[in-house]
């Protein structure tokens, strides 16, 4: 009985109880009056909590992060390759500048090198004509009455023509390399120029080709009346010095340099009173000839700070040590040529060979014709 109880009232308890369940499901849920099935629990989302929105922020971060990084480091190798491609572009025109400078200068100082050769002659020639040995040497051959006063005349103008050749060589040298290098130094930007602005007038930019004959043609005030003022000088100096020395007096090389050392050491005082540089006024005219015509006058102005430019370089301090430096060159250069001659006239017992002035002029005159002609050429050490 209690089996068949149970089989009648399983079934009704049973849907009762399903029935109250769905009214209490409905009230807690509000709009379904089922409850859900196994499958539809499964496919409904969860809710989301805190900590999956913490990882979902992070990983947002981590992506931002790495996006900007991979900007940041394609930005750095594109700047970097810009600017090594600048830096490579800025060696190389630099090395060409300085490429095209060295050929620039080395040309010119072989025009220098040239030029300075060229001029040698006309120096040489006009010094022989002011102060002429040759001739005084035909006059003692004819054995006239006043032969000693030719030999007095013969020994002061032995030394003057010494002096004054050497110390136009080095005026002139030094003169002539001081022009061509500023009047370079603006042929070479003048280049430059038509380089960049395919420019192919030579009567424009910094040394036009007439402004250049005008500046280059100073050098004849040296080789005119600039050397003859000087010559004159240096005979006075010499007659002070020299014209109390006797002819049968015997002396030594080392005596003739002593001498020679202080013909120079009076004649720089002399002319250093008027002049930081005591050569100037005979290398460069008082005042250069100017153009005065209208369409020249840019010309003049360019003229006129070229001509003041040559000035400031010949009266600084280097300068004049170049000069001086050239001087004792020079003056060295000779005293060998005259040693290696008076060696012959002595023994090796000799301890120092001592000659008679006389005896020692016709000596200083054929090696000073000697340096001269070897001057002329373009090795020759003298003139480097």
């Amino acid at each position: 009985m209690i089996i068949q109880n149970f089989a009648y009232e399983g079934p009704r308890r049973l849907a009762n109880f399903q029935t109250d369940f769905s009214m209490d499901i409905t009230r807690l849920v509000g709009h379904r009056a089922f409850p859900p099935t196994t499958q539809a629990v499964k496919r409904q989302k969860p809710a989301s909590t805190p900590r999956s929105h913490d990882r979902c922020g992070h990983s947002l971060d981590e992506v931002v992060v790495l996006v900007l990084l991979h900007i940041g480091v394609v930005g750095i190798v594109k700047y970097s390759q810009w600017r090594l491609q600048k830096f490579i572009e800025g060696e190389t025109t630099l090395q060409m500048t300085r490429a095209r400078m060295d050929n620039h200068f080395t040309n010119n100082q072989k025009t220098c090198h040239l030029t300075i050769t060229s001029l040698l002659p006309n120096l040489n020639e006009i010094i022989e004509n002011e102060i002429n040995l040759d001739q005084l040497t035909e006059k003692l051959r004819e054995k006239p009455r006043n032969r000693l006063q030719i030999w007095e005349n013969l020994k002061i103008l032995t030394f003057s023509q010494v002096i004054t050749k050497i110390y136009g060589i080095c005026m002139l040298t030094v003169l002539v390399r001081i022009q061509l290098n500023i009047i370079g130094g603006y042929m070479y930007l003048d280049s430059t120029d038509n380089i960049e602005t395919n420019k192919a007038n030579s009567n424009q930019g910094y040394a036009s080709a007439r402004l250049q004959q005008r500046y280059l043609s100073l050098v004849y005030h040296l080789l005119g009346d600039g050397l003859k003022e000087f010559m004159q000088i240096v005979k006075d100096t010499t007659s002070d010095i020299v014209g109390s020395l006797s002819l049968k007096k015997e002396v030594s090389l080392g005596d003739i340099s002593q001498l020679f050392q202080r013909i120079r050491m009076i004649l720089h005082e002399n002319l250093s009173q008027n002049s930081k540089m005591f050569l100037i006024s005979f290398m460069l005219p008082p005042n250069p000839e100017v153009n005065v015509s209208l369409e020249s006058q840019h010309e003049n102005q360019l003229f006129d700070k070229l001509v003041a430019e040559t000035r400031d370089i010949i009266e600084s301090q280097d300068c004049v040590r170049v000069m001086n430096h050239c001087l004792d060159f020079g003056f060295n250069t000779f005293f060998k040529k005259v040693d290696e001659v008076i060696k012959q006239y002595g023994t090796s017992k000799d301890f120092e060979i001592t000659l008679a002035v006389a005896k020692l002029l016709p000596v200083v005159s054929s090696q000073l014709k000697i340096m001269m002609k070897e001057s002329n050429n373009a090795s020759n050490s003298f003139l480097q």
